[in-house]
């Protein structure tokens, strides 16, 4: 049977012949990737694109380079959203296999990059990508620089020193220090801070707070009002203790960022 035909039979309304053809198709490997790749920006083809971008995902590193030509191009943006989500999964070991999409020159391309990472997390194998991931803290794009933090984030703790050095580093830049500074909030809060960065946060608590004016809340999702004005009150109905002081940005910005956030 031909490859385009083992293609053909992920549709078949038997699953054992859609399983067969599955794992002749990831057994393939490189030889397989052109003609899924076919199918996948094909938007007619009968073929459902998760089907081919599934056994993509399988094949892992011989589909890289393919998937990142599609996300750089100027295909529809449904045809680059499934090149999207056929590389955030795709099945590759080592970081050298993807190195070439940290570095590319698309921005799109290194912050789909950023995000494969941080969907590897559930298999414990984030943490190899921290080079690749701390070379885009600098990068100029804010996309690709807010899916390295949250891909950072993911890996959590054991990146934890490695942020906090830089931002120690007298050589490092400016961006870079204060994506560093948001990977590490991204990590552990307050806590996950040097003592130097606490000091820093708390005088700009302390000065925004000076002219800060009560205002709309503009929060997704539910959100509680209390008929108090008394802190200690307040702090008991929650069984809440050991208050830090905010601005009312920052209160809003962690509501909303902890009901959207993909980490």
């Amino acid at each position: 049977m031909s490859l385009e035909a083992d293609i053909r039979s992920l549709a078949s309304p038997d699953k054992d012949v859609q399983a067969t053809a599955r794992r002749t198709l990831i057994a393939s490997g490189a030889a397989a990737v052109p003609p899924l790749m076919a199918h996948l920006r094909d938007e007619d083809s009968p073929i459902a694109w998760s089907a081919t971008a599934w056994v993509l995902r399988q094949i892992g590193e011989p589909a890289a380079q393919p998937l990142i030509d599609v996300i750089a191009s100027d295909a529809s943006e449904e045809v680059r959203r499934r090149a999207r989500w056929a590389f955030n999964g795709l099945k590759v070991a080592e970081p050298a296999g993807l190195a070439p999409a940290f570095t590319h020159a698309d921005p799109r391309v290194r912050a789909a990059a950023a995000r494969l990472v941080q969907n590897r997390d559930a298999d414990g194998t984030a943490s190899v990508f921290t080079g690749l991931l701390l070379d885009l803290l600098g990068d100029q794009d804010d996309d690709v620089r807010h899916s390295a933090v949250s891909a950072l984030a993911a890996i959590g703790e054991p990146v934890a020193d490695v942020l906090r050095g830089i931002r120690r580093a007298p050589s490092t830049g400016r961006r870079r220090r204060a994506t560093a500074l948001a990977a590490l909030a991204e990590i552990g809060g307050r806590d996950a801070l040097d003592a130097h960065d606490r000091a820093l946060v708390s005088r700009l608590i302390a000065i925004k707070q000076l002219d800060e004016r009560p205002e709309p809340m503009h929060l997704c999702g539910s959100w509680y009002a209390l008929p108090s004005c008394d802190e200690t009150e307040v702090f008991a109905a929650f069984d809440l203790s050991d208050p830090v002081p905010a601005t009312m940005r920052m209160g809003a910005d962690a509501w909303n960022r902890d009901h959207h956030s993909l980490t």
